[in-house]
């Protein structure tokens, strides 16, 4: 994906925050995971698994984001994925 997003994260009212893509508004798995109480990367897992049933819903976009809570050496990247409307209501169902 070529169009830099800002860092996915709630608004300041609780409401998930849609990132803007150029082509079409997204959400990030960290947000949804916050939402339905369960971990990125589990959510990540699922769709790399059906990753082919997710990209015929839409262009399926991957970001790395650093991890800026572990300042540590061991601090990792954390997988995400930006999903459109389709895809994260497939994600869910």
């Amino acid at each position: 994906m070529g169009t830099k997003s800002p860092a996915p994260g709630k608004g300041a009212d609780g409401q998930l925050r849609l990132i803007e893509t150029g082509k079409e508004p997204r959400v990030s798995t960290i947000d949804i995971a916050r939402g339905v109480g369960l971990t990125n990367r589990a959510l990540v897992k699922q769709i790399e698994k059906r990753e082919t049933a997710f990209s015929e819903l839409g262009e399926l976009a991957f970001q790395m984001l650093a991890d800026t809570a572990n300042k540590g050496s061991k601090a990792r990247p954390q997988k995400l994925a930006l999903l459109n409307e389709p895809q994260a209501t497939f994600l869910l169902t």
